[in-house]
Protein backbone atom coordinates (compact mmCIF):
# COMPACT_ATOMS: atom_id res chain seq x y z
CA UNK A 1 0.00 0.00 0.00
CA UNK A 2 3.00 2.37 1.03
CA UNK A 3 4.56 1.39 -2.62
CA UNK A 4 0.95 2.46 -4.14
CA UNK A 5 0.87 5.62 -2.66
CA UNK A 6 4.20 6.67 -3.21
CA UNK A 7 4.00 5.86 -7.11
CA UNK A 8 0.38 8.07 -6.80
CA UNK A 9 2.88 10.96 -5.46
CA UNK A 10 5.70 10.46 -7.93
CA UNK A 11 2.72 10.83 -11.53
CA UNK A 12 1.16 13.60 -9.19
CA UNK A 13 4.40 15.93 -9.32
CA UNK A 14 5.29 14.65 -12.89
CA UNK A 15 1.93 15.78 -14.38
CA UNK A 16 2.51 19.29 -11.82
CA UNK A 17 5.96 20.28 -13.49
CA UNK A 18 4.83 19.63 -16.64
CA UNK A 19 1.65 21.51 -16.44
CA UNK A 20 3.87 24.04 -15.04
CA UNK A 21 6.33 24.30 -18.10
CA UNK A 22 3.62 24.00 -20.78
CA UNK A 23 2.05 26.78 -19.33
CA UNK A 24 5.13 28.55 -18.97
CA UNK A 25 6.02 29.01 -22.69
CA UNK A 26 2.33 30.61 -23.27
CA UNK A 27 2.83 33.41 -20.64
CA UNK A 28 1.97 36.73 -22.14
CA UNK A 29 3.25 40.37 -21.68
CA UNK A 30 1.73 42.53 -19.15
CA UNK A 31 1.23 46.30 -18.87
CA UNK A 32 -0.45 48.29 -16.25
CA UNK A 33 -1.49 51.96 -17.33
CA UNK A 34 -1.82 53.80 -14.18
CA UNK A 35 -3.59 57.26 -14.69
CA UNK A 36 -3.58 60.62 -13.12
CA UNK A 37 -7.12 61.57 -13.00
CA UNK A 38 -6.49 64.69 -10.03
CA UNK A 39 -8.14 68.45 -10.71
CA UNK A 40 -5.50 69.73 -12.51
CA UNK A 41 -5.57 67.14 -15.30
CA UNK A 42 -9.25 69.44 -16.06
CA UNK A 43 -7.32 72.21 -17.57
CA UNK A 44 -4.51 70.49 -19.23
CA UNK A 45 -7.13 67.49 -20.66
CA UNK A 46 -10.70 69.45 -21.22
CA UNK A 47 -12.11 67.06 -23.44
CA UNK A 48 -10.55 63.63 -21.84
CA UNK A 49 -8.08 63.14 -25.25
CA UNK A 50 -5.19 61.39 -22.33
CA UNK A 51 -8.42 58.76 -21.73
CA UNK A 52 -9.15 58.03 -25.45
CA UNK A 53 -5.58 57.52 -26.67
CA UNK A 54 -4.69 55.18 -23.46
CA UNK A 55 -7.85 53.38 -24.75
CA UNK A 56 -6.44 53.47 -28.41
CA UNK A 57 -3.08 52.05 -27.24
CA UNK A 58 -4.66 49.37 -25.13
CA UNK A 59 -7.10 47.81 -27.90
CA UNK A 60 -4.26 48.22 -30.78
CA UNK A 61 -1.86 45.84 -28.93
CA UNK A 62 -0.99 42.34 -30.19
CA UNK A 63 -2.90 39.25 -28.45
CA UNK A 64 0.49 38.48 -26.39
CA UNK A 65 -0.37 41.99 -24.20
CA UNK A 66 -2.87 41.58 -20.95
CA UNK A 67 -3.66 44.93 -20.14
CA UNK A 68 -4.99 46.45 -16.70
CA UNK A 69 -5.81 49.96 -15.78
CA UNK A 70 -5.49 52.36 -12.35
CA UNK A 71 -7.20 55.66 -12.50
CA UNK A 72 -6.17 57.46 -9.02
CA UNK A 73 -6.43 61.05 -7.71
CA UNK A 74 -6.99 61.53 -3.66
CA UNK A 75 -7.20 57.70 -3.76
CA UNK A 76 -7.43 54.74 -6.25
CA UNK A 77 -10.76 55.77 -7.88
CA UNK A 78 -11.10 52.91 -10.04
CA UNK A 79 -9.13 49.79 -11.61
CA UNK A 80 -9.32 46.95 -13.86
CA UNK A 81 -7.46 44.06 -13.16
CA UNK A 82 -4.59 42.45 -15.84
CA UNK A 83 -6.36 41.00 -18.83
CA UNK A 84 -7.03 40.16 -22.05
CA UNK A 85 -10.57 41.21 -22.10
CA UNK A 86 -10.93 44.57 -22.25
CA UNK A 87 -14.17 45.52 -22.05
CA UNK A 88 -14.47 46.75 -18.55
CA UNK A 89 -11.12 48.23 -18.83
CA UNK A 90 -12.73 50.84 -21.75
CA UNK A 91 -15.44 51.49 -19.19
CA UNK A 92 -13.54 52.84 -16.63
CA UNK A 93 -11.48 55.16 -19.19
CA UNK A 94 -15.23 56.03 -20.74
CA UNK A 95 -16.34 57.11 -16.88
CA UNK A 96 -13.25 58.12 -15.58
CA UNK A 97 -13.42 61.89 -14.20
CA UNK A 98 -11.25 64.31 -13.05
CA UNK A 99 -10.95 65.79 -9.37
CA UNK A 100 -8.94 65.49 -6.07
CA UNK A 101 -5.05 65.01 -5.53
CA UNK A 102 -2.16 63.38 -6.80
CA UNK A 103 -1.15 60.02 -4.70
CA UNK A 104 1.51 58.60 -6.88
CA UNK A 105 2.64 56.46 -4.56
CA UNK A 106 -0.14 54.77 -3.38
CA UNK A 107 -1.07 53.93 -6.73
CA UNK A 108 2.56 52.60 -7.66
CA UNK A 109 2.46 50.22 -5.04
CA UNK A 110 -1.20 48.99 -5.98
CA UNK A 111 0.03 48.78 -9.39
CA UNK A 112 3.13 45.73 -8.24
CA UNK A 113 0.57 43.64 -6.82
CA UNK A 114 -1.18 43.40 -9.81
CA UNK A 115 1.27 41.23 -12.15
CA UNK A 116 1.45 37.51 -12.37
CA UNK A 117 4.31 36.01 -10.35
CA UNK A 118 5.50 34.08 -13.63
CA UNK A 119 4.76 36.94 -16.41
CA UNK A 120 7.96 37.18 -18.57
CA UNK A 121 7.32 41.22 -19.30
CA UNK A 122 6.31 43.56 -16.62
CA UNK A 123 5.82 46.90 -17.72
CA UNK A 124 3.65 49.91 -16.18
CA UNK A 125 2.88 53.25 -17.71
CA UNK A 126 2.08 56.56 -15.78
CA UNK A 127 0.44 59.27 -16.76
CA UNK A 128 0.37 62.40 -15.61
CA UNK A 129 1.05 65.91 -15.18
CA UNK A 130 2.19 66.70 -11.91
CA UNK A 131 4.28 65.84 -8.77
CA UNK A 132 3.01 64.01 -5.99
CA UNK A 133 0.90 66.66 -3.92
CA UNK A 134 -2.05 66.19 -1.29
CA UNK A 135 -4.21 67.89 1.03
CA UNK A 136 -1.16 68.41 3.84
CA UNK A 137 2.63 68.14 4.05
CA UNK A 138 2.45 64.88 6.12
CA UNK A 139 0.33 63.15 3.52
CA UNK A 140 2.10 64.75 0.82
CA UNK A 141 5.34 62.77 2.50
CA UNK A 142 4.02 59.49 2.91
CA UNK A 143 3.14 59.18 -0.65
CA UNK A 144 6.25 60.08 -1.52
CA UNK A 145 7.72 57.14 0.77
CA UNK A 146 5.26 54.81 -1.07
CA UNK A 147 6.38 55.41 -3.65
CA UNK A 148 10.25 55.37 -3.50
CA UNK A 149 9.53 51.91 -1.71
CA UNK A 150 7.42 50.84 -4.78
CA UNK A 151 10.33 52.38 -7.10
CA UNK A 152 12.69 50.30 -5.03
CA UNK A 153 10.22 46.91 -5.17
CA UNK A 154 10.18 47.44 -9.27
CA UNK A 155 13.89 47.68 -9.95
CA UNK A 156 14.60 44.32 -7.68
CA UNK A 157 11.50 42.28 -9.90
CA UNK A 158 12.61 44.23 -12.90
CA UNK A 159 9.24 45.70 -13.87
CA UNK A 160 10.24 48.54 -16.58
CA UNK A 161 8.27 52.05 -15.89
CA UNK A 162 7.74 54.50 -18.54
CA UNK A 163 6.17 57.88 -18.26
CA UNK A 164 3.64 60.12 -20.45
CA UNK A 165 4.83 63.74 -18.82
CA UNK A 166 2.01 66.06 -19.76
CA UNK A 167 2.40 69.64 -19.57
CA UNK A 168 4.50 71.78 -16.78
CA UNK A 169 5.50 67.85 -16.06
CA UNK A 170 7.85 68.23 -19.06
CA UNK A 171 9.73 71.03 -17.95
CA UNK A 172 13.26 70.00 -17.18
CA UNK A 173 14.32 70.47 -13.21
CA UNK A 174 11.17 70.72 -11.94
CA UNK A 175 8.38 68.07 -10.25
CA UNK A 176 11.11 65.47 -11.24
CA UNK A 177 9.63 62.71 -8.49
CA UNK A 178 7.52 60.48 -11.25
CA UNK A 179 10.19 60.91 -13.88
CA UNK A 180 12.27 59.30 -11.12
CA UNK A 181 10.79 56.22 -11.95
CA UNK A 182 11.73 55.77 -15.42
CA UNK A 183 15.12 56.95 -15.01
CA UNK A 184 15.53 54.13 -12.25
CA UNK A 185 14.00 50.96 -14.32
CA UNK A 186 15.39 51.65 -17.77
CA UNK A 187 12.01 53.28 -18.78
CA UNK A 188 11.55 56.37 -21.69
CA UNK A 189 9.71 59.44 -20.89
CA UNK A 190 7.31 60.32 -23.50
CA UNK A 191 6.87 64.19 -22.97
CA UNK A 192 3.88 66.10 -24.60
CA UNK A 193 3.77 69.73 -23.30
CA UNK A 194 0.51 69.76 -25.58
CA UNK A 195 -2.13 67.43 -25.27
CA UNK A 196 -3.41 67.95 -29.10
CA UNK A 197 -0.23 66.40 -29.46
CA UNK A 198 -0.73 63.16 -27.59
CA UNK A 199 -1.43 60.99 -30.49
CA UNK A 200 1.73 61.31 -31.86
CA UNK A 201 3.09 59.90 -28.23
CA UNK A 202 0.43 56.90 -28.36
CA UNK A 203 1.52 56.02 -32.02
CA UNK A 204 5.22 55.56 -30.81
CA UNK A 205 4.56 53.77 -28.01
CA UNK A 206 2.35 51.50 -30.28
CA UNK A 207 4.95 51.37 -33.39
CA UNK A 208 8.03 52.30 -31.61
CA UNK A 209 7.95 50.86 -28.11
CA UNK A 210 6.07 47.80 -28.59
CA UNK A 211 7.02 47.79 -32.11
CA UNK A 212 3.59 46.63 -33.26
CA UNK A 213 3.82 46.08 -37.06
CA UNK A 214 1.12 47.72 -39.18
CA UNK A 215 0.20 49.11 -43.10
CA UNK A 216 -1.27 52.30 -43.77
CA UNK A 217 -4.78 51.57 -45.82
CA UNK A 218 -6.46 55.01 -46.16
CA UNK A 219 -5.00 58.21 -45.05
CA UNK A 220 -6.59 62.01 -45.89
CA UNK A 221 -10.40 63.03 -46.70
CA UNK A 222 -12.92 60.66 -47.24
CA UNK A 223 -16.18 62.91 -47.48
CA UNK A 224 -18.12 59.33 -48.36
CA UNK A 225 -16.77 57.84 -45.38
CA UNK A 226 -15.46 54.55 -46.96
CA UNK A 227 -12.52 52.37 -47.18
CA UNK A 228 -12.37 49.17 -48.87
CA UNK A 229 -8.84 46.91 -48.88
CA UNK A 230 -8.05 43.52 -49.46
CA UNK A 231 -5.60 41.82 -46.79
CA UNK A 232 -2.60 40.75 -48.31
CA UNK A 233 -2.31 37.34 -47.04
CA UNK A 234 -5.04 34.71 -45.56
CA UNK A 235 -5.08 31.81 -42.70
CA UNK A 236 -4.40 35.30 -40.44
CA UNK A 237 -5.65 34.40 -37.15
CA UNK A 238 -6.97 38.54 -36.02
CA UNK A 239 -6.85 41.62 -37.94
CA UNK A 240 -7.25 44.97 -36.47
CA UNK A 241 -8.42 48.26 -38.47
CA UNK A 242 -7.09 51.58 -36.77
CA UNK A 243 -9.42 54.50 -37.77
CA UNK A 244 -8.18 57.72 -35.88
CA UNK A 245 -9.24 61.12 -36.99
CA UNK A 246 -8.72 64.94 -35.66
CA UNK A 247 -12.85 65.01 -35.54
CA UNK A 248 -15.07 62.29 -34.23
CA UNK A 249 -15.82 59.38 -35.74
CA UNK A 250 -18.91 57.47 -35.07
CA UNK A 251 -21.48 54.91 -37.24
CA UNK A 252 -18.78 52.57 -37.97
CA UNK A 253 -19.58 49.17 -39.49
CA UNK A 254 -17.98 46.66 -41.20
CA UNK A 255 -18.70 44.11 -43.73
CA UNK A 256 -16.72 41.02 -44.22
CA UNK A 257 -16.97 37.64 -43.55
CA UNK A 258 -15.04 36.16 -40.67
CA UNK A 259 -15.67 34.17 -37.37
CA UNK A 260 -16.44 37.27 -35.47
CA UNK A 261 -15.69 41.07 -35.47
CA UNK A 262 -15.97 43.69 -32.96
CA UNK A 263 -15.79 47.31 -32.70
CA UNK A 264 -14.20 49.35 -30.22
CA UNK A 265 -15.42 53.07 -30.14
CA UNK A 266 -13.31 56.19 -29.30
CA UNK A 267 -13.78 60.12 -29.42
CA UNK A 268 -11.23 60.64 -32.38
CA UNK A 269 -10.61 57.13 -33.05
CA UNK A 270 -12.23 53.29 -33.87
CA UNK A 271 -11.04 49.78 -33.66
CA UNK A 272 -11.98 46.94 -36.18
CA UNK A 273 -11.41 43.43 -34.42
CA UNK A 274 -11.69 40.73 -36.79
CA UNK A 275 -11.24 37.62 -35.42
CA UNK A 276 -10.02 34.55 -38.24
CA UNK A 277 -11.52 36.16 -41.12
CA UNK A 278 -12.37 33.75 -43.97
CA UNK A 279 -11.78 36.28 -47.01
CA UNK A 280 -9.59 38.91 -48.14
CA UNK A 281 -11.85 41.90 -48.67
CA UNK A 282 -13.02 44.08 -45.99
CA UNK A 283 -15.30 47.47 -46.43
CA UNK A 284 -15.82 49.69 -43.43
CA UNK A 285 -18.45 52.75 -43.46
CA UNK A 286 -17.75 55.33 -40.86
CA UNK A 287 -19.02 59.04 -40.23
CA UNK A 288 -16.18 61.84 -39.71
CA UNK A 289 -15.98 65.27 -41.32
CA UNK A 290 -12.26 65.20 -40.61
CA UNK A 291 -9.12 64.01 -42.25
CA UNK A 292 -8.49 60.10 -41.46
CA UNK A 293 -5.54 57.74 -41.27
CA UNK A 294 -6.47 53.90 -41.47
CA UNK A 295 -3.80 51.50 -39.87
CA UNK A 296 -3.92 47.49 -41.06
CA UNK A 297 -2.72 44.94 -38.00
CA UNK A 298 -2.29 41.60 -39.61
CA UNK A 299 -1.92 38.71 -36.50
CA UNK A 300 -0.92 35.35 -36.71
CA UNK A 301 0.01 32.98 -33.60
CA UNK A 302 2.27 30.27 -35.03
CA UNK A 303 4.61 27.35 -34.12
CA UNK A 304 7.55 26.57 -36.45
CA UNK A 305 8.46 22.60 -37.41
CA UNK A 306 10.87 21.35 -39.03
CA UNK A 307 12.33 18.01 -40.70
CA UNK A 308 15.66 16.83 -42.85
CA UNK A 309 14.77 15.81 -46.38
CA UNK A 310 17.90 14.36 -47.27
CA UNK A 311 21.56 14.48 -46.72
CA UNK A 312 23.81 14.34 -49.62
CA UNK A 313 27.64 15.01 -50.68
CA UNK A 314 29.00 18.00 -52.32
CA UNK A 315 32.08 20.40 -52.65
CA UNK A 316 33.92 17.57 -50.34
CA UNK A 317 31.57 17.63 -47.29
CA UNK A 318 27.97 16.67 -46.37
CA UNK A 319 24.85 18.79 -46.70
CA UNK A 320 21.21 18.73 -45.50
CA UNK A 321 18.04 20.06 -47.22
CA UNK A 322 16.15 20.94 -44.71
CA UNK A 323 12.60 21.91 -44.52
CA UNK A 324 10.79 24.41 -42.41
CA UNK A 325 7.20 24.87 -41.56
CA UNK A 326 4.94 27.52 -39.55
CA UNK A 327 1.57 27.00 -38.58
CA UNK A 328 -1.52 28.34 -37.07
CA UNK A 329 -4.31 26.55 -35.89
CA UNK A 330 -5.72 27.02 -39.50
CA UNK A 331 -2.47 24.94 -41.63
CA UNK A 332 0.45 26.19 -43.01
CA UNK A 333 0.92 29.91 -42.90
CA UNK A 334 3.22 29.69 -46.22
CA UNK A 335 0.54 28.26 -48.19
CA UNK A 336 -0.43 31.53 -49.72
CA UNK A 337 1.17 33.08 -53.43
CA UNK A 338 2.21 36.08 -50.83
CA UNK A 339 5.33 34.28 -49.19
CA UNK A 340 6.53 32.61 -52.63
CA UNK A 341 9.94 33.01 -53.20
CA UNK A 342 9.89 35.58 -50.28
CA UNK A 343 14.36 35.38 -48.61
CA UNK A 344 14.59 35.57 -44.92
CA UNK A 345 17.49 34.92 -42.04
CA UNK A 346 17.23 31.20 -40.84
CA UNK A 347 19.29 31.26 -37.63
CA UNK A 348 20.54 27.52 -36.86
CA UNK A 349 22.63 26.96 -33.58
CA UNK A 350 24.69 30.06 -33.53
CA UNK A 351 24.61 30.06 -37.24
CA UNK A 352 22.92 32.44 -39.96
CA UNK A 353 21.55 31.11 -42.91
CA UNK A 354 20.05 32.50 -46.24
CA UNK A 355 16.82 30.87 -46.69
CA UNK A 356 13.63 30.74 -48.88
CA UNK A 357 10.20 30.43 -48.98
CA UNK A 358 9.18 27.77 -51.99
CA UNK A 359 6.57 24.89 -52.35
CA UNK A 360 4.83 26.46 -49.09
CA UNK A 361 8.15 25.71 -46.63
CA UNK A 362 11.30 27.49 -45.92
CA UNK A 363 14.29 25.27 -47.29
CA UNK A 364 18.25 25.69 -46.69
CA UNK A 365 20.97 23.56 -47.73
CA UNK A 366 23.93 23.40 -44.28
CA UNK A 367 27.10 22.05 -44.16
CA UNK A 368 26.17 19.07 -41.11
CA UNK A 369 29.74 17.75 -40.67
CA UNK A 370 30.55 20.05 -38.26
CA UNK A 371 27.37 21.00 -36.38
CA UNK A 372 26.41 19.49 -33.27
CA UNK A 373 24.31 16.92 -33.24
CA UNK A 374 21.69 18.88 -31.69
CA UNK A 375 20.31 21.70 -33.89
CA UNK A 376 18.08 24.71 -32.42
CA UNK A 377 15.78 26.39 -35.49
CA UNK A 378 14.80 30.16 -35.22
CA UNK A 379 13.04 32.54 -37.50
CA UNK A 380 13.87 36.38 -38.78
CA UNK A 381 10.33 37.34 -39.56
CA UNK A 382 10.90 41.44 -39.44
CA UNK A 383 10.69 42.22 -42.56
CA UNK A 384 7.05 40.81 -43.11
CA UNK A 385 4.50 43.29 -42.33
CA UNK A 386 2.75 40.52 -40.16
CA UNK A 387 2.81 40.39 -36.71
CA UNK A 388 3.78 36.53 -35.48
CA UNK A 389 3.21 35.83 -31.92
CA UNK A 390 4.73 33.24 -29.76
CA UNK A 391 7.26 32.70 -32.13
CA UNK A 392 10.00 30.74 -30.60
CA UNK A 393 12.32 27.94 -31.86
CA UNK A 394 12.37 24.29 -33.16
CA UNK A 395 14.84 21.20 -32.35
CA UNK A 396 15.58 18.78 -34.59
CA UNK A 397 18.49 16.24 -34.41
CA UNK A 398 21.06 15.13 -36.85
CA UNK A 399 21.59 11.98 -37.91
CA UNK A 400 24.96 11.13 -37.52
CA UNK A 401 25.20 7.28 -38.55
CA UNK A 402 23.28 8.52 -42.25
CA UNK A 403 25.79 11.31 -42.45
CA UNK A 404 29.03 8.91 -42.50
CA UNK A 405 27.46 6.36 -44.11
CA UNK A 406 26.37 9.32 -47.11
CA UNK A 407 30.63 10.89 -46.64
CA UNK A 408 31.81 6.73 -47.04
CA UNK A 409 29.70 6.28 -49.36
CA UNK A 410 30.94 9.33 -51.57
CA UNK A 411 34.55 8.92 -51.57
CA UNK A 412 34.06 5.34 -52.72
CA UNK A 413 32.30 6.95 -55.48
CA UNK A 414 34.74 9.52 -56.22
CA UNK A 415 37.44 6.69 -57.14
CA UNK A 416 35.79 5.92 -60.00
CA UNK A 417 35.10 9.40 -61.00
CA UNK A 418 37.76 9.51 -63.87
CA UNK A 419 35.71 6.51 -65.80
CA UNK A 420 32.40 7.76 -64.92
CA UNK A 421 33.72 11.43 -66.63
CA UNK A 422 35.18 9.32 -69.61
CA UNK A 423 32.11 7.48 -70.21
CA UNK A 424 29.67 10.20 -69.51
CA UNK A 425 31.57 12.13 -72.37
CA UNK A 426 31.57 9.20 -74.64
CA UNK A 427 27.89 8.96 -74.31
CA UNK A 428 26.99 13.07 -74.36
CA UNK A 429 29.45 13.12 -77.80
CA UNK A 430 26.95 9.76 -79.32
CA UNK A 431 24.00 11.75 -78.02
CA UNK A 432 25.23 15.37 -79.49
CA UNK A 433 26.10 13.46 -83.11
CA UNK A 434 22.49 11.78 -83.11
CA UNK A 435 20.46 14.93 -82.38
CA UNK A 436 22.44 17.41 -84.23
CA UNK A 437 20.06 17.21 -86.80
CA UNK A 438 16.92 16.55 -85.48
CA UNK A 439 17.46 20.01 -83.60
CA UNK A 440 18.13 21.85 -85.93
CA UNK A 441 15.06 21.15 -88.35
CA UNK A 442 13.11 21.59 -84.80
CA UNK A 443 14.32 24.89 -84.14
CA UNK A 444 13.97 25.94 -87.82
CA UNK A 445 9.91 24.51 -87.19
CA UNK A 446 9.67 26.42 -84.00
CA UNK A 447 10.94 29.18 -85.44
CA UNK A 448 8.40 29.29 -88.66
CA UNK A 449 5.51 28.27 -85.99
CA UNK A 450 6.34 31.74 -83.86
CA UNK A 451 6.62 34.31 -86.90
CA UNK A 452 2.84 32.36 -87.66
CA UNK A 453 1.76 32.76 -84.46
CA UNK A 454 3.23 36.59 -84.13
CA UNK A 455 0.95 37.24 -87.39
CA UNK A 456 -1.91 36.09 -86.39
CA UNK A 457 -1.92 37.88 -82.92
CA UNK A 458 -1.00 41.40 -84.72
CA UNK A 459 -4.21 40.29 -87.02
CA UNK A 460 -6.44 40.14 -84.02
CA UNK A 461 -5.15 42.49 -81.40
CA UNK A 462 -7.60 45.04 -80.44
CA UNK A 463 -6.27 48.03 -80.62
CA UNK A 464 -7.37 51.41 -78.30
CA UNK A 465 -9.66 53.75 -80.57
CA UNK A 466 -8.61 56.58 -78.45
CA UNK A 467 -6.20 59.36 -78.46
CA UNK A 468 -4.43 61.02 -75.81
CA UNK A 469 -5.67 64.57 -75.77
CA UNK A 470 -4.34 66.74 -72.60
CA UNK A 471 -1.35 67.57 -70.77
CA UNK A 472 -0.33 66.24 -66.91
CA UNK A 473 0.82 69.58 -64.28
CA UNK A 474 3.12 67.41 -61.84
CA UNK A 475 3.79 68.96 -58.23
CA UNK A 476 6.16 66.41 -56.08
CA UNK A 477 4.71 67.36 -52.38
CA UNK A 478 7.27 65.01 -50.49
CA UNK A 479 9.83 62.63 -51.13
CA UNK A 480 11.94 60.58 -49.41
CA UNK A 481 15.16 62.69 -48.99
CA UNK A 482 13.30 66.22 -48.25
CA UNK A 483 14.36 67.91 -51.90
CA UNK A 484 12.11 70.16 -53.40
CA UNK A 485 11.02 69.39 -57.03
CA UNK A 486 9.61 71.84 -59.26
CA UNK A 487 6.85 71.70 -61.00
CA UNK A 488 6.56 69.92 -64.83
CA UNK A 489 4.16 69.10 -67.74
CA UNK A 490 4.17 66.02 -69.45
CA UNK A 491 2.32 66.38 -72.96
CA UNK A 492 0.28 63.23 -73.24
CA UNK A 493 -0.09 63.92 -77.22
CA UNK A 494 2.97 61.81 -78.14
CA UNK A 495 3.62 60.13 -81.11
CA UNK A 496 2.48 57.13 -80.07
CA UNK A 497 -1.11 58.28 -79.12
CA UNK A 498 -3.05 54.84 -78.04
CA UNK A 499 -0.11 53.41 -76.11
CA UNK A 500 -0.32 52.57 -72.30
CA UNK A 501 1.73 54.92 -70.21
CA UNK A 502 3.28 54.20 -66.66
CA UNK A 503 3.23 57.01 -63.79
CA UNK A 504 7.09 55.70 -63.92
CA UNK A 505 7.85 56.70 -67.78
CA UNK A 506 6.28 60.11 -67.24
CA UNK A 507 8.38 61.02 -64.08
CA UNK A 508 11.73 59.84 -66.00
CA UNK A 509 10.79 62.03 -69.02
CA UNK A 510 10.79 65.04 -66.44
CA UNK A 511 13.70 63.84 -65.08
CA UNK A 512 12.21 63.30 -61.79
CA UNK A 513 13.99 60.19 -59.79
CA UNK A 514 11.68 59.65 -56.47
CA UNK A 515 13.63 56.05 -55.79
CA UNK A 516 9.93 54.12 -55.81
CA UNK A 517 9.74 51.98 -58.22
CA UNK A 518 5.98 51.57 -57.36
CA UNK A 519 5.28 54.10 -59.66
CA UNK A 520 5.42 51.40 -63.10
CA UNK A 521 2.27 50.27 -61.91
CA UNK A 522 0.36 52.82 -61.70
CA UNK A 523 -1.06 52.76 -65.88
CA UNK A 524 -2.60 55.82 -68.06
CA UNK A 525 -4.12 55.43 -71.58
CA UNK A 526 -6.58 57.40 -73.64
CA UNK A 527 -10.07 57.27 -72.88
CA UNK A 528 -13.66 58.71 -74.49
CA UNK A 529 -14.70 61.71 -74.03
CA UNK A 530 -10.69 63.32 -74.04
CA UNK A 531 -10.74 61.61 -70.49
CA UNK A 532 -7.29 59.70 -69.47
CA UNK A 533 -8.04 56.36 -67.63
CA UNK A 534 -6.03 55.19 -64.67
CA UNK A 535 -5.49 51.56 -63.40
CA UNK A 536 -3.76 51.03 -60.02
CA UNK A 537 -2.00 47.84 -59.98
CA UNK A 538 0.03 49.15 -56.85
CA UNK A 539 -0.89 49.64 -53.42
CA UNK A 540 0.03 52.91 -53.54
CA UNK A 541 -2.92 55.30 -51.66
CA UNK A 542 -4.81 57.00 -55.10
CA UNK A 543 -7.39 59.36 -53.72
CA UNK A 544 -9.51 61.67 -56.59
CA UNK A 545 -12.31 63.48 -55.49
CA UNK A 546 -11.94 61.99 -51.90
CA UNK A 547 -12.51 58.29 -53.24
CA UNK A 548 -9.69 55.75 -52.64
CA UNK A 549 -8.69 54.25 -56.13
CA UNK A 550 -7.56 50.42 -54.33
CA UNK A 551 -5.67 47.64 -56.16
CA UNK A 552 -6.46 46.99 -59.80
CA UNK A 553 -9.34 49.18 -60.07
CA UNK A 554 -9.46 51.63 -62.54
CA UNK A 555 -11.10 55.30 -63.04
CA UNK A 556 -11.36 57.83 -65.66
CA UNK A 557 -10.10 61.70 -65.05
CA UNK A 558 -11.33 64.23 -66.79
CA UNK A 559 -10.30 67.80 -68.01
CA UNK A 560 -9.62 70.11 -64.75
CA UNK A 561 -9.67 66.86 -62.53
CA UNK A 562 -6.47 65.96 -59.99
CA UNK A 563 -5.06 62.82 -58.20
CA UNK A 564 -3.35 62.87 -55.11
CA UNK A 565 -0.93 59.62 -54.82
CA UNK A 566 0.97 58.52 -51.67
CA UNK A 567 3.26 55.71 -52.97
CA UNK A 568 4.02 52.83 -51.59
CA UNK A 569 6.96 53.62 -49.59
CA UNK A 570 4.55 55.90 -47.51
CA UNK A 571 6.49 59.14 -47.80
CA UNK A 572 6.58 59.94 -51.62
CA UNK A 573 3.51 61.94 -52.39
CA UNK A 574 2.64 63.97 -55.42
CA UNK A 575 -0.52 65.73 -57.28
CA UNK A 576 -1.06 65.49 -61.08
CA UNK A 577 -3.82 67.60 -62.74
CA UNK A 578 -5.30 66.81 -66.11
CA UNK A 579 -5.57 69.62 -68.34
CA UNK A 580 -6.68 70.35 -71.92
CA UNK A 581 -3.57 71.45 -74.27
CA UNK A 582 -3.08 75.32 -75.25
CA UNK A 583 -2.86 75.64 -79.19
CA UNK A 584 0.73 76.35 -78.66
CA UNK A 585 1.50 73.08 -76.69
CA UNK A 586 -0.18 71.22 -79.76
CA UNK A 587 2.58 68.51 -81.11
CA UNK A 588 5.10 69.77 -78.43
CA UNK A 589 6.72 66.85 -76.83
CA UNK A 590 9.36 66.02 -74.15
Amino acid sequence: MKKFFFKIIIIVIIVFFNFSIVNASNIEKEVVFVIDASNSMKSFDKEKIVLDEIKKISNFLTSEYKIGVIVYNTNIVDYANISDDLSYLNSILDRTKYAGYTNAGEALEFALNMFSENSIYKNIIMISDGEIVLQNENLTNQSNEKFKSALNISKEKNIIIDTIALGNLTEDGQKHNILDASNQTNGQIFKCENVLKLDEVSNEILFNKFKIKKSLVGIGNTSNGEIDMKLPTINLDKVKILVSSKDTINNINVNCKSESANVINGNKFAIVEINNPYEQNISLKFNSKGDIEAYLLQEYIVNINSEIEKYYYEDNTVKAKLNIYLNNKRGNIFNDDYYNNKILEVKVNDNIYEGIIENQKIVISLDVLNLDENLTISLNLEEFEQNFLNLEFTNIKLDKAEINKTLTESKKDYKYLPLYIILLILVLSIILIIFKNLDNRKRELIRQQKIKEEREKSLFKPKNPYTYSGKLNIYIINTKDGNDIAPQTFNLQRKETNQKITLKEILNACKIDIGDDSSQNIIFEPSANKSLNLTNNSYATIIKNGSLVTFEKSVNINFNEKLSIILEDEVTELELHYKSLKPSEINSYI
